[in-house]
């Protein structure tokens, strides 16, 4: 074990996943089951979820040598079912997670979207209305703030509109994406107001609040509001449409696939809702104490690659 600080008391079996057969599908299904006396039994499944930032990635946003060692191996030699959820977008998640080799889609944008990566494309997406945009875009610039809008081109990647001077947090935030296959930048006054995937903003966290408080009173979409892990007086504001989650997408790919268990991994507030919905919720050391609360299980911190351990250990369990 990996001196759990708290161990849960689901069943046992909802640690100990299957081996499966590395044959799969863009969706992660596998050909075949297991028959006796004329029925067919399916082999049990386990689908493993992780956040990403400040649970499998490192203190320095990256996924260690040892992490993408250990996930690809089961992954490639046993058909580990095992994908991320997270609130980036392909342009950074894709190339951050590479290295492990993902088969099944990628929730990414919250929940907004599904990225297939070895057919590059979005599954499953979830469209605010124009007009709803327009009300988010009015209430946010009467707070102070001026919200990133995201829409899919007909190329697959995505459109982020913007306009007004950028803070700092915005600048470095374009910075590191400018040069995205996955992502192009629209910065133009006026802005131009379509249907939205997403609408993001960055700021300092007090206002981000405010805004994401008179958001979510007008009712019509999902909004969530969080800390930037790497700087606490920082905060994100996410809008997406009604029914928009991490957990609602993670629930439908499970079924998807057939997975009979969820394992979630993560260590923000945001992931919440994510871990309430797994059959064994996971919390890093490093996570915020509420999410450490509603844990079945607390591992070691993200500096240790104690998601790819713990996963190493209990499935090769079976």
């Amino acid at each position: 074990m990996l001196g759990f600080r708290k161990q849960a008391v689901p069943h046992p079996r909802l640690f100990l996943p299957h081996r499966h057969n590395s044959r799969t599908d863009c969706l992660g299904r596998r050909p075949g089951a297991q028959r006796t006396k004329g029925t067919v039994m399916a082999t049990p499944t386990t689908l493993y979820v992780s956040d990403l930032d400040g649970t499998l990635l490192n203190p320095e946003a990256k996924i260690s040598a040892t992490t993408a060692d250990i996930l690809s191996r089961l992954i490639a030699d046993e058909g580990l079912l095992f994908t991320i959820a997270t609130a980036r977008t392909p342009a950074t998640a894709v190339p951050m997670t590479e290295a492990i080799g993902i088969r099944l889609p990628m929730i990414v944008m919250t929940g907004a979207a599904k990225w297939v990566p070895i057919e590059n494309r979005y599954i499953d997406t979830s469209l605010l209305p124009a007009e709803k945009v327009a009300e988010i875009v009015e209430i946010c610039h009467s707070g102070g703030i001026n919200p990133f809008i995201y829409d899919i081109d007909t190329d697959e990647t995505l459109r982020v509109s913007h306009c007004e001077e950028l803070n700092r947090g915005e600048l470095s935030f374009i910075e590191e994406r400018v040069n995205s296959p996955f992502k192009h930048f629209y910065l133009h006054n006026p802005l131009k107001v379509g249907q939205a995937l997403l609408m993001y903003a960055c700021n300092d966290f007090e206002r981000i609040s405010q805004v994401h408080a008179r958001v979510q009173q007008s009712g019509g979409c999902e909004a969530i509001c969080y800390h930037d892990i790497y700087n606490a007086n920082q905060g994100f504001l996410e809008v997406f449409a009604p029914g928009t989650s991490k957990a609602a997408a993670i629930r439908q790919l499970a079924k998807s696939i057939g997975a009979e268990r969820i394992v979630v991994f993560g260590d923000n507030l945001n992931d919440i809702p994510m871990l309430r919905c797994a059959d064994v919720a996971v919390a890093v050391e490093n996570a915020y104490p509420e999410v450490k609360q509603i844990a079945h299980v607390v591992i070691g911190p993200n500096s240790s690659d104690s998601v790819a351990r713990w996963i190493l250990e209990h499935h090769n369990q079976m």
